[in-house]
């Protein structure tokens, strides 16, 4: 049987493209990394989840720092455990959608999430936990292309 990481895509799943939509499923770690090291040979902006290369698996990469950092965290099968009431709105890309938007996100969220050695609980803030907010809504099939400025403002 073929490993699931060989028939990821190779360019990334654009709106409207239907796959987007899917809520992804909980993997094994081992599945994780192989997932996860797939998606750092691919990751051109901030982070980048399997679903935007067809893969339906609760897996994410992101820069933690700063879109300079060389630093990449692997996150799979996260959880948001809490989220901050104070929110923050922020202007928005996505490399699966043709437009940016204004996204209100919390401003601080406690997460629970395998790094492909240990697991992981930590409180993110700022960037990070925009970043990560975003990614985690890729694996539940949400994009910022399906958010109204209900959601926004």
């Amino acid at each position: 049987m073929k490993s699931r990481n060989l028939m990821m895509q190779k360019k990334i799943l654009k709106y409207p493209n239907k796959t987007l939509n899917k809520k992804s499923k909980r993997v094994t770690i081992e599945q994780g990394k192989k997932t996860a090291d797939n998606l750092i040979k691919r990751l051109s902006g901030y982070g980048v989840s399997a679903i935007q290369f067809g893969v339906a698996e609760r897996v994410f990469v992101y820069r933690h720092g700063n879109f300079l950092s060389r630093h990449v965290r692997i996150v799979i099968n996260p959880v948001i455990k809490t989220k901050s009431k104070n929110k923050c709105i922020c202007y928005e890309g996505c490399l699966s959608c043709p437009e940016q938007k204004y996204v209100k996100r919390s401003k601080r969220v406690v997460v629970l999430f395998h790094d492909g050695t240990r697991q992981v609980q930590e409180e993110l803030t700022g960037i990070n936990a925009h970043i990560f907010q975003h990614e985690f809504d890729h694996l539940n099939g949400v994009l910022i292309c399906d958010k109204n400025n209900k959601n926004v403002l």
